[in-house]
């Protein structure tokens, strides 16, 4: 009869594991971290292209209204571009680009405004821009 012995194998070092839970936690944590600032940093530039969207949408809105106001002359487009670009500061944004377009009785403003980026990243763009245009029917 042959006899099988049995091998069993035991680790009483457990020294070896000390500290493994800890080290598995601060690279959950780190990872945590990683996500949420990646979140952030989405959110806060979405948020300042919504801000800048609606301030191009405001600027072209008030240099149209304006324009509109002041009739078809020959200083229209410095008063109606001058309204947009106070509206433009009243929300901390820059007029870029201001045109007016009139004739027959129908007038058209396109602006461009940018505002700063909420903060500077290594390949993401120092201002934000948009485009807007308003007129009447």
């Amino acid at each position: 009869m042959i006899r099988r012995r049995q091998i069993s194998v035991t680790f009483n070092d457990r020294r070896s594991e000390t500290g493994a839970g800890s080290l598995m936690m601060v690279g959950v944590i780190l990872g945590l971290v990683t996500v949420l600032w990646a979140l952030l940093t989405a959110t806060s530039f979405l948020t300042a292209q919504h801000r800048v969207r609606a301030a191009a949408d405001m600027t072209a809105l008030t240099g149209a209204q304006a324009a509109l106001d002041f009739g078809a002359n020959e200083t229209v487009t410095s008063q109606a571009c001058e309204a947009a670009r106070s509206v433009a500061a009243s929300h901390q944004a820059t007029l870029d680009d201001c045109q007016v377009i009139a004739f027959a009785g129908f007038v058209a403003v396109e602006t461009r405004v940018s505002v700063a980026a909420p903060f500077s990243l290594p390949g993401l763009p120092e201002r934000l821009e948009a485009t807007a245009w308003a007129g009447n029917p």
